[in-house]
C-alpha cells in the first residue's frame, strides 16, 4: 500500500501550498496543491514630502482601473511657502547674507566689575562684606560643634 505524507508549505510568492508526497519504495511522487494566484490591484498610494521630517502626505485611494478616486492631504503647514534655491551659491551671495543677518554683539561683562558696581550702589564697602562672612562662619562652626 501506498504511503501518502501531507505537509503544508508556502510558496515563494507567499500561497499556501499542500505537498502530497506518495512513496512505494520504488518510486516517489510529490504533487504540489497550490492556491490560485490573487491578482493585485494598487488601492492606495502615499506619497510623502519630507525635509528632515515628513512635512506633507498625499493619500491616493484608487479605484480598480487605476484612477484616482479620493485624495487627502495631510500637511504641517497650510502656507507651504517653499522658494526653490539655486545649485550653485557664491562667496558673495553668502557675504550678502551675513550681512543682512547684522548680528550685534553685546560687550562682555567681567563678574569682578559687577561686583563692584553693585557693591558701590548698595553702599556696602568691601570690609564690611569680610566682616559679614567672618561673623557667619563662626555662626556656623559653633552650630556644627553643639549639634555634633
Amino acid at each position: 500500500m501506498d504511503d501518502v505524507k501531507v505537509e503544508k508549505i508556502f510558496m515563494e510568492d507567499g500561497r499556501s501550498a499542500e505537498k502530497f508526497i506518495t512513496d512505494d519504495g520504488e518510486t516517489r511522487v510529490v504533487e504540489l496543491h497550490v492556491e490560485e494566484a490573487r491578482p493585485k490591484h494598487l488601492a492606495k498610494r502615499i506619497v510623502e514630502k519630507r525635509k528632515p521630517i515628513v512635512y506633507e502626505r498625499e493619500i491616493q485611494t484608487l479605484n480598480e482601473a487605476g484612477e484616482v478616486v479620493d485624495r487627502v492631504v495631510e500637511t504641517i503647514d497650510p502656507e507651504n511657502t517653499m522658494v526653490p534655491v539655486a545649485d550653485t551659491v557664491t562667496k558673495a551671495d553668502l557675504n550678502e547674507a551675513v550681512a543682512a543677518l547684522s548680528v550685534v554683539k553685546e560687550p562682555k561683562v567681567h563678574m569682578q566689575s559687577f561686583m563692584d558696581q553693585k557693591m558701590e550702589s548698595s553702599g556696602v564697602s568691601k570690609q564690611d562684606m569680610i566682616w559679614w562672612a567672618v561673623v557667619v562662619v563662626q555662626f556656623a562652626a559653633m552650630a556644627y560643634l553643639i549639634w555634633k
